[in-house]
């Protein structure tokens, strides 16, 4: 059986865990970041096949890792996940590739449902 691969890039610990228990309970193997480093070494150890991307981490912000990411050739989903939207940010974000730019949910089963919605037509 074919596992799909989410990386959880989130500087919350709390809000990692959750989201890492309800995507491993949907049936994907998840990685997890708590920055732009790891976050990095993670992408270049193996197959990914969706970014959950926070939009403020310690070193870095959001959008400098998706810029990192396309560069390096990486074309997977990305979805930025900020607490502090804003239009020019949202811009910027799905200009560089982003496939989408959210509020982080407060239910991580929303955030699951649009995991599946993007990953539905990756065979399993």
């Amino acid at each position: 059986m074919f596992v799909l691969t989410v990386l959880i890039v989130e500087a919350d610990r709390l809000f990692r865990w959750s989201l890492r228990e309800s995507l491993e309970e949907a049936g994907y193997r998840v990685l997890e970041a708590k920055n732009g480093v790891e976050a990095s070494l993670n992408a270049r150890q193996g197959p990914i096949d969706l970014v959950l991307l926070d939009g403020q981490l310690p070193d870095a912000t959001g959008l400098h890792v998706l810029r990192w990411l396309r560069k390096t050739g990486s074309c997977f989903p990305v979805i930025l996940m900020t607490a502090f939207p804003n239009g020019e940010e949202r811009s910027e974000a799905l200009g560089e590739g982003a496939w989408r730019y959210i509020s982080k949910p407060n239910n991580p089963a929303k955030l699951v449902s649009l995991v599946n919605e993007v990953l539905q037509p990756l065979p399993r």
